[in-house]
């Protein structure tokens, strides 16, 4: 529920916000003209969209998800896998575990290669950062249980007032 209610704030501070934009504009045409606003419009959308640039679930420089390595020798077979699963839900988004893995040339027996933990659905206010992942083998070799350590970042208006940690167990099936 506090994740509702953390969207349909920031939601609304949104829309007071482009409000109050809209008027200085307005204001700002009225006295300089439509050059100057145009000019103060793109100078604070370049500076809202440089402040939330920074994406710690992202490869820096590329546009690749961080990936959890599992395997600590990979050599590349023919053919890799994966399957993803859900580790978290709530009322508005989930947190998914999706494990990348390849098939043992003779048992044919899944070997994770790769973690990833993402988020999907709405997420306004909130984000999910995965720290670490694991996965460990149990007596049926198609079957593993997981181990997901992360923390949720709660932001209201674009600053962070809040850190959670959370850490997910379970069991994944790779096919």
């Amino acid at each position: 529920m506090a994740y509702v209610i953390l969207f349909i704030i920031n939601l609304v501070l949104g829309i007071l916000s482009l409000y109050v934009f809209y008027k200085i504009l307005l204001l700002v045409k009225g006295k300089l003209g439509w050059l100057y606003s145009i000019i103060i419009f793109l100078g604070i959308m370049g500076f809202s969209n440089s402040a939330n640039s920074v994406d710690e679930n992202v490869i820096p420089g590329t546009n690749q998800l961080k990936s959890f390595d599992l395997k600590k020798k990979y050599a590349p077979q023919v053919s890799t896998y994966s399957e993803r699963i859900k580790i978290a839900d709530n009322i508005i988004s989930e947190y998914d575990l999706s494990v990348v893995y390849e098939k043992d040339s003779l048992t044919l027996n899944p070997i994770p290669i790769s973690g990833i933990s993402s988020t999907n659905g709405m997420s306004s206010g909130t984000k999910w950062v995965p720290h670490y992942i694991n996965l460990e083998k149990t007596s049926d070799p198609k079957i593993f249980s997981y181990h997901v350590v992360g923390s949720v970042k709660w932001s209201l208006g674009g600053l962070n007032f809040y850190v959670s940690s959370s850490e997910y167990t379970g069991v994944i099936k790779l096919k």
